[in-house]
């Protein structure tokens, strides 16, 4: 969400109008990006709150905590984007493009060792 809320007043900057098309172009997929992580990894929490004490469904049904699973994993993947994109705008801004792509693919490569080879592979 901080991240998000960074994002959505950006564009009010008098320096965003230097932005180059590329970056603008990144900049929009991490706001984009951000936005929906932040719906998706609510969403579990808000079933819990709006549909269980309203229709009765007890909360803990199988079908709810694979939604709710899918859900997460779906904002983790959102999420990851977004920061890749942010790494990229950043450093692209305060050093060059080629360091923003290297910076970008680390970043990117221990999220998606942390988030899903360890869970996935390493503890199997």
């Amino acid at each position: 969400m901080t991240l998000f809320a960074f994002l959505l007043i950006l564009p009010l900057q008098t320096s965003f109008a230097d932005l180059r098309g590329v970056d603008k172009s990144v900049y929009y997929i991490a706001f984009g990006s951000s936005a929906l992580a932040s719906v998706l990894l609510i969403a579990p929490s808000a079933h819990q709150r709006v549909r269980a004490p309203i229709s009765g469904i007890k909360r803990r049904s199988f079908a709810h905590v694979m939604t709710a699973a899918r859900l997460a994993l779906a904002g983790t993947v959102f999420f990851m984007v977004a920061v890749g994109a942010v790494v990229y705008l950043v450093t692209a801004l305060v050093f060059a493009a080629p360091l923003a792509i290297v910076a970008t693919i680390v970043v990117s490569a221990v999220a998606m060792w942390a988030w899903f080879y360890l869970p996935l592979i390493h503890f199997r």
